[in-house]
C-alpha cells in the first residue's frame, strides 16, 4: 500500500527540528516503504490532500497561531472533515504537560516520551509532571501561579496515546545555535554534523554537570539546586554554566556526565554527554517509555533516585571500578546505530510506517 502523508510543522524550535530532520533525511527510504511525505511550514488547503495529516503541536503555539482553544478545536474538526486521519505530535519536553484536550478531535496522539503505564495519565500531577508532583508531595515545594490548566484524559482515549521519537534524532554539537538558525532558513541545512569522541580518550575530569538552576517553576529548580549543592559538597564540583567551547571541551575530558530533569526528563545534555564519550547519569527514568531507547539502566546509563540519596555512592563506585567507559561505549553504539546505520534508518522508517498504518486500521476503535 502507498500512503500520502502531510506534516504541518515549524522550524523554530529544537524539538521541532528533531521531528523534521530524521523525516527529511529518511524520505527516500520512507518512499520505498510506501510513505510519500510532504512538509508544510504554513497552512494551506493542499495540507488536506493526504491519507494522514500530522500536526506538530509547536505550530499552534508559535507566532503563526493567534487563536485560542476554541479556534484550535474548530480547525481540528475541519481537518477531520477533509483528511483520512489526523495525528497530533506533542513535541513538548516531558512525559507530562500534555495537550489532552485535543484527544477527542484527533485519531492519534504521539509524544517522544510517555508514561509506561498509560493509566497513570488519569491522575492529576502537581506541576503537570510526575516528578514535579514528587517534589511537591515529599518536600512541600510549590510553584507560583501556573498559566494553564491541564485535565487528565478520558480513559476511553488512552489507546490513542503512542510514542513517536525523541529529540535524540536531532543534531547536537558546539555549533548547534548557528545550525538551528540556518535550518530555520532552509532545508538545505538538514544534514548531520555530529561527531563522536571516543570514551577511551584520556579523561582527567571525574564529573561534569553544567546546568541552569534559574527556573520560574520551583518544582523544577528545586531538584537542580539540591543536586548542585550535593556535587559541590561531596566532590567539589561546580555546576555553574560556562561557554559552549569550555563546556564541550570539559565533556571530552570527563568520565561521568550528570544530567538532571528540567522541563522534561530528556535533555539535550543527555545526547551531548553520550556524543562526547562520558558516562550518562540520570534520575530514575523507569516510569517512562521512549524511542530510540538510549536509557537502558546499567547498560547505557546509570539511574539515581529522585531524592539523590544514592547518587554519591553510585558515582564513587563507577569511578572506583572504572566501568564508566563501558557505559559510554554502549550508549554510543546504540546512538550511532540510529544516526548512521541502514539498520537504524530502517527501524525509524518502519516506525513511521507503523504509526501511519495503525491510525488507518479501522479495526482499532475507542474502548
Amino acid at each position: 500500500m502507498k500512503y500520502k502523508v502531510n506534516l504541518l510543522t515549524v522550524k523554530e524550535t529544537l524539538n521541532a527540528q528533531a521531528i523534521n530532520l530524521p523525516l527529511f533525511l529518511n524520505r527516500s527510504l520512507l518512499k520505498e516503504m510506501g510513505i510519500n511525505l510532504t512538509f508544510f511550514f504554513t497552512f494551506q488547503n493542499k495540507c488536506y490532500d493526504c491519507d494522514v495529516l500530522i500536526l506538530n503541536s509547536k505550530y499552534f503555539i508559535s507566532h503563526r497561531w493567534k487563536g485560542g482553544r476554541s479556534e484550535l478545536f474548530y480547525f481540528l474538526e475541519k481537518c477531520r472533515e477533509h483528511v483520512g486521519r489526523l495525528l497530533w505530535f506533542d513535541t513538548t519536553d516531558s512525559t507530562g504537560a500534555c495537550q489532552f484536550e485535543v484527544l477527542p478531535y484527533v485519531d492519534g496522539y504521539y509524544k517522544g516520551q510517555v508514561l509506561k503505564n498509560r493509566e497513570d495519565y488519569l491522575r492529576k500531577y502537581y506541576g503537570y509532571r510526575i516528578y514535579t508532583d514528587f517534589y511537591h508531595q515529599h518536600y512541600g515545594v510549590e510553584d507560583v501561579e501556573i498559566n494553564y490548566k491541564m485535565e487528565p484524559p478520558e480513559k476511553r482515549y488512552l489507546y490513542k496515546i503512542g510514542i513517536s521519537w525523541n529529540s535524540s534524532l536531532g543534531d547536537y554539537n558546539m555549533y548547534l545555535r548557528y545550525l538551528y538558525k540556518l535550518r530555520q532558513l532552509s532545508t538545505l541545512f538538514y544534514f548531520r554534523t555530529v561527531k563522536f569522541t571516543s570514551p577511551q580518550k584520556e579523561r582527567p575530569v571525574n564529573i561534569s554537570c553544567r546546568i541552569n538552576k534559574k527556573y520560574h517553576r520551583r518544582t523544577i529548580a528545586f531538584h537542580r539546586e539540591r543536586l548542585s549543592e550535593l556535587l559541590m559538597g561531596h566532590f567539589g564540583v561546580s555546576t555553574e554554566k560556562v561557554s559552549p567551547r569550555r563546556y564541550f571541551g570539559e565533556l571530552k575530558s570527563t568520565k561521568i556526565g550528570i544530567s538532571p530533569f528540567g522541563n522534561g526528563e530528556i535533555a539535550y545534555r543527555d545526547f551531548e554527554i553520550i556524543i562526547n564519550g562520558a558516562a550518562l547519569f540520570k534520575p530514575d527514568m523507569s516510569h517512562m517509555e521512549t524511542w530510540p531507547d538510549l536509557y537502558r539502566e546499567d547498560e547505557t546509563c546509570i539511574f539515581f533516585k529522585w531524592d539523590l540519596s544514592d547518587l554519591v555512592e553510585k558515582v564513587d563506585i563507577a569511578l572506583k571500578r572504572k566501568f564508566y567507559m563501558s557505559l559510554a561505549e554502549n550508549a554510543q553504539a546504540v546512538y550511532k546505530k540510529y544516526l548512521f546505520t541502514h539498520e537504524g534508518h530502517q527501524e525509524f522508517a518502519y516506525r513511521v510506517k507503523n504509526i501511519v498504518e495503525r491510525v488507518l486500521d479501522t479495526s482499532i476503535k475507542e474502548r
